[in-house]
């Protein structure tokens, strides 16, 4: 009797391990099978969201007031010499902006960025010279959006092609400008170069 016990014992350890050899497998089975899963719904997904998209070669939609902001760097800067500041390849017009509006922009906001040029070399160019005499100047390209009452509503700064004066771009880039232009009636955002000092 005592030996059947013991048999019948030692076959219900058997039983109970293997069940349990067989739910240890069943985690693993698992998360292979989901990754499957997972990794054949993102190469559809993605195969089928490639052919929608546009082909590069495709002619690009009309800018508007929104993307004229976001293509504006796209244009290297011009290579002439340049008066301290002046436009720096104008932004396209957007819809529902005149040439004639987009150039009174620009050429009010190249008279209201001079104004401020005092106050910019005094608070950014000269602790960088003091820190480095090269190189001896620096050109930076500002971009500048105003809302329809002329006030300023965007304002980005690239760094100067001559990556030596960083530190200057980064200054101007947390400098707060009090640049306004006559109200243009609409969103109006152009690009200038600020050549330095």
């Amino acid at each position: 009797m005592r030996a059947a016990r013991n048999v019948r014992a030692h076959v219900a350890v058997a039983t109970i391990s293997r069940n349990m050899g067989d739910k240890q497998l069943l985690l693993p089975g698992a998360i292979v099978i989901a990754g499957i899963f997972i990794g054949m719904g993102l190469y559809f997904g993605l195969r089928a969201s490639a052919g929608a998209s546009t082909p590069a070669s495709a002619p690009l939609p009309a800018a508007s007031s929104a993307s004229v902001e976001e293509s504006v760097f796209e244009s290297p800067p011009p290579k002439r010499a340049q008066a301290p500041a002046e436009a720096a390849n104008p932004s396209p017009v957007g819809p529902g902006v005149s040439p004639e509006v987009q150039d009174r922009v620009t050429k009010d906001a190249v008279k209201a960025l001079e104004r401020e040029r005092k106050r910019v070399v005094k608070e950014c160019w000269r602790p960088s010279a003091a820190a480095s005499a090269e190189p001896a100047s620096g050109t930076f390209r500002v971009r500048v959006g105003f809302g329809a009452d002329g006030t300023l509503q965007s304002y980005s700064v690239a760094d100067a092609e001559d990556t030596r004066r960083k530190d200057v771009a980064d200054c101007l880039r947390a400098l707060k400008l009090d640049i306004t232009v006559a109200p243009p009636g609409t969103f109006v955002a152009t690009q200038l170069a600020l050549k330095l000092p």
